[in-house]
């Protein structure tokens, strides 16, 4: 019941959401195995443009699926673009010294692995909010007080 007080629009937004960021991962594929620095970077602006707005939607409705899962998806986004800085880094600048080449391997590794927590955070918002069905959504809204 408390999706009720999410505002109208936010499943759609979420799906959407869910989409760019798969679409982000493939252009993640492409960045490594093509070169396409520029998809990957103007995906990765999709992202933090559309992701933080259906989290900010979410984070106070109190439900107990969406609300937490829409805090750690912001975070996860934040670990993401440090990630990707120290990916990137790592691979026009090669680190030297002991443990580089673990550093040069662990960092575009753990960027995929967070890529793929994010796309499954960003599904379980769509689907939380497509699933709930909008009869109880709008009952719950006339039983909050004004």
């Amino acid at each position: 019941q408390p999706l009720a007080a999410v505002p109208p629009g936010t499943g759609a937004v979420a799906a959407l959401a869910a989409a760019v960021v798969y679409v982000q991962i493939v252009f993640g594929a492409l960045l490594t195995h093509a070169g396409r620095l520029d998809l990957h970077l103007a995906g990765a602006l999709a992202v933090f443009a559309l992701v933080p707005v259906v989290t900010a939607r979410l984070r106070p409705s109190g439900d107990a699926v969406a609300a937490p899962v829409a805090r750690a998806l912001l975070v996860l986004l934040g670990v993401q673009a440090v990630l990707g800085v120290g990916a990137y880094l790592a691979r026009v600048w090669p680190p030297e010294g002991a443990g580089a080449q673990a550093l040069a391997l662990a960092l575009p590794v753990t960027h995929r692995l967070v890529g793929g927590l994010i796309l499954a955070c960003a599904v379980i918002l769509a689907v939380r909010l497509w699933a709930a069905p909008a009869a109880a959504r709008q009952r719950a809204a006339l039983e909050q007080p004004a």
